[in-house]
């Protein structure tokens, strides 16, 4: 799996556990993970903005392998980086097929992260809709 964009130019320091609060209540850390068969997007919503802050592209091996490989990949990304309890909820836009295999990969602690999956396939908006339809859909 190849990862780029600002988790790794910048690593996950600057998601560590930093909670703001309003009103003496913790405002939730959210990423959204968005993706199709060989290509995800993360993203960070933090005081209702919403950040691209990473993608990850299956290489030619997984791609050959089947979508299983990438899936576990991902799996194993999310659960490395919660370990460092960088989010407290995630949901996941994908299509049902991707949804399936991401959900037998993954281990308990990312699990109870989760707080929405969607079944949608998001990956072909421009950037600047895509926030747009995510601020619809993440109306919280």
């Amino acid at each position: 799996m190849k990862l780029t964009g600002k988790l790794i130019t910048e690593g996950i320091i600057p998601f560590f556990p930093k909670k703001d609060c309003l009103n003496s209540r913790p405002i939730p850390r959210i990423w959204i993970l968005i993706g199709v068969n060989h290509f995800f997007r993360f993203y960070s919503k933090k005081n209702g903005i919403v950040e691209l802050i990473g993608e990850a592209e299956a290489d030619n091996q997984e791609i050959e392998n089947g979508n299983i490989h990438f899936a576990n990949d991902i799996t194993n990304f999310l659960e490395q980086v919660e370990t460092f309890d960088v989010f407290d909820r995630l949901i996941i836009i994908a299509i049902p097929k991707i949804l399936h295999e991401l959900n037998i990969s993954f281990s308990k602690l990312v699990e109870n992260k989760i707080v929405a999956e969607i079944y949608k396939d998001l990956t072909g908006f421009k950037e600047e809709n895509l926030k747009e339809e995510l601020n619809k859909i993440l109306w919280f």
